[in-house]
């Protein structure tokens, strides 16, 4: 029994030393275990865990994390991550199930080194048709034209407008990863709006080849094994041959692993310090003016890079006065140097500015009014004027002083007449 006993406490007290010391050899590998992710995730009170209703009825789970010291006067970059089929369902936990980027970013010195948006959202079961992209994943390729478009990477695109809408998010630093099916969806997302991102890590997905001209330039890092049988690498080879001559483009193909490669992909050296450096040129919107040119002028610029400030001065001419700015139709009231600034303009904006005529005047020099007389004072007596409080308290003490006397008098003579009646 001692013998038993000592070999069960060495197993459990094994189990505890593994259990103990496997996050910090995650962490000494420089990634985050997939359980401790999803603990980030539920812990973190920077972490939001909500569900996106799209325009079409379509519902998104989704997981949001924003930097601890976020600040919104700052923009910070975003990284869209795509799970596989593996994490896909409706629970908004199986996401951190399989592994993704988010298990080096959420790295202690990641974080404060590259402080960063991250949303991650959740496609729905794959048994009832979720997918992010609505094809075959076998063959690696695709052909858009013969399928819907997925409503799920439709709802996707709509939650990241309204993330980049709501957080102060810098629309030149929009990333893009995912893995196997969620390689698809990054392939599917950038092909879709190769303008929006700057860069992009699909990993054992699959192509349209149609797209493939768009893309021409973008800098993509993606990733396969020769031996994958679950998605075939034919897609990502048919990439490189098309991409490779243009722009920042590299594919790492590896000769055995299969299908599962993701660890070993987002390990690679660099990986993340090449990701980050990627930028698009600034977007710009249009500025508008309405504005009636004979009763005022309006300097406004012609563009306003995303995210940046509209600064323009509203001048009403002779005979007018300024009655009302309004940008998009919001009343806008003018600084302390008499210019109408507005925030973080995110789309094209129009400013609109109303006048009124000033009010006629006589222009006559105003005669000089004589000041009404002032009443002269009544005659005063020789004691002094008297007020009108003294005039009046006068018959009042008079009356008191009265009553007091006789009052008086009638208490002395009900004082004799006792006197005499004891005689």
């Amino acid at each position: 029994m001692k013998r038993i006993s000592a070999f069960v406490l060495a197993v459990l007290l094994f189990g505890t030393m593994l259990f103990v010391l496997t996050p910090i050899a995650s962490n000494a590998a420089g990634v985050l275990s997939y359980s401790l992710v999803k603990t980030f995730f539920n812990k973190s009170q920077n972490s939001v865990t909500d569900t996106y209703k799209a325009k079409d009825g379509t519902y998104l789970p989704y997981r949001l994390y924003v930097p601890e010291d976020y600040d919104p006067e700052k923009s910070y970059p975003l990284v869209l991550f795509f799970h596989g089929a593996g994490e896909a369902g409706s629970d908004n936990e199986h996401i951190f199930r399989g592994g993704s980027i988010l298990q080096r970013l959420l790295l202690p010195d990641e974080r404060s080194q590259r402080p960063c948006i991250i949303l991650a959202p959740q496609c729905g079961s794959t048994a009832n048709g979720g997918k992010w992209v609505n094809s075959d994943w076998g063959p690696g390729t695709y052909d858009h034209t013969t399928f819907k478009k997925s409503p799920y990477m439709t709802a996707a695109e709509e939650l990241l407008d309204k993330v980049i809408e709501e957080y102060s998010v810098d629309e030149t630093s929009l990333y893009v990863s995912g893995i196997s099916m969620g390689g698809y969806g990054t392939w599917d997302i950038i092909s879709r709006n190769p303008d929006k991102f700057a860069a992009a890590i699909p990993v054992c997905g699959g192509i349209d080849e149609s797209y493939m001209e768009g893309l021409k330039g973008m800098p993509i890092r993606t990733f396969h094994a020769a031996d994958d049988t679950i998605v075939s690498n034919k897609g990502t080879v048919k990439a490189n041959e098309i991409l490779k001559d243009y722009g920042d483009f590299l594919y790492t193909e590896y000769a055995t692993g299969g299908h599962i490669i993701w660890d070993r992909a987002y390990g690679t050296s660099g990986l993340t310090d090449w990701l980050f450096a990627q930028h698009t040129e600034p977007k710009t919107y249009n500025v508008s003016v309405e504005n009636d040119a004979a009763k005022g002028t309006v300097e406004a610029p012609e563009k306003v890079e995303s995210g940046g400030k509209l600064e323009f001065t509203v001048t009403a001419k002779d005979g007018y006065e300024i009655a009302g700015v309004r940008v998009d139709g919001i009343v806008i009231e003018a600084g302390e140097n008499g210019k109408y600034t507005v925030d973080g303009i995110k789309t094209d904006v129009q400013i609109q500015a109303e006048y009124t005529e000033k009010s006629v005047f006589s222009t006559t020099e105003p005669t000089e009014e004589t000041p009404p007389a002032t009443p002269a004072d009544p005659p005063s007596s020789t004691s002094g004027k008297t007020t009108a409080d003294e005039e009046s308290g006068a018959p009042v003490v008079l009356i008191v002083f009265v009553v007091a006397a006789v009052a008086v008098l009638a208490g002395i003579a009900a004082f004799i007449v006792l006197k005499r009646k004891r005689k």
